[in-house]
């Protein structure tokens, strides 16, 4: 089973306080604030449009946590070591987390800005690999990603995703989300792939 967070049509949301899915266009519009349990600790995982032609914007991105402890996006874009594309799932954030943009005002023209989506879930919840869909580059390989979980997720930031992008061969099913397999329900699913 692999789920696929597809940020076009995401939006931040909570599902009874377990998970929440945050993307640009929420920073862009203002929300700095997520709903999430305050003191509750919660994972973080981020990635960034492979459109920025580096890393400075999401290095601008600043997530922090009740206690003052901070990541920028672009930390929680990098993955594990050895294993090329799945996220750290050891970046952990106490709630209320809020999400600053730090970029500087440009004195000519518009702010640069990319995509990026950040996945926010319990650390109550025994977590599957989260994959960057932005750092695969060619099939996702089980052995060589040292993936020993039954399932993953693949979160992407890119506006035109193709699920084609993800060799899905060796899957029994694919479940498209618009939240995370952490979701309380099934309901969030938009398309199951057989």
């Amino acid at each position: 089973l692999c789920s696929l967070l597809l940020p076009s049509v995401l939006s931040t949301a909570s599902f009874a306080s377990t998970s929440a899915v945050i993307t640009s266009q929420d920073v862009m519009d203002g929300l700095t604030e997520s709903v999430l349990t305050p003191g509750q600790k919660y994972r973080m995982f981020g990635v960034y449009a492979s459109s920025a032609q580096n890393d400075v914007y999401a290095k601008n991105l600043v997530i922090k946590g009740a206690d003052n402890t901070q990541f920028t996006v672009a930390s929680l874009a990098t993955p594990k070591l050895n294993t090329g594309y799945v996220l750290d799932e050891t970046k952990i954030l106490t709630a209320p987390i809020t999400i600053s943009d730090t970029s500087p005002t440009p004195t000519t023209g518009f702010a640069a800005r990319i995509p990026f989506t950040i996945y926010i879930v319990t650390t109550d919840k025994t977590v599957s690999p989260v994959i960057s869909a932005q750092l695969i580059e060619g099939p996702v390989h089980s052995k060589a990603a040292n993936l020993n979980a039954p399932s993953c997720m693949v979160l992407s930031a890119e506006m035109d995703f193709q699920l084609s992008s993800v060799d899905t061969g060796s899957l029994d099913k694919i479940d498209v989300s618009i939240a995370g397999f952490d979701s309380v329900a099934a309901e969030y699913n938009v398309l199951t792939v057989t």
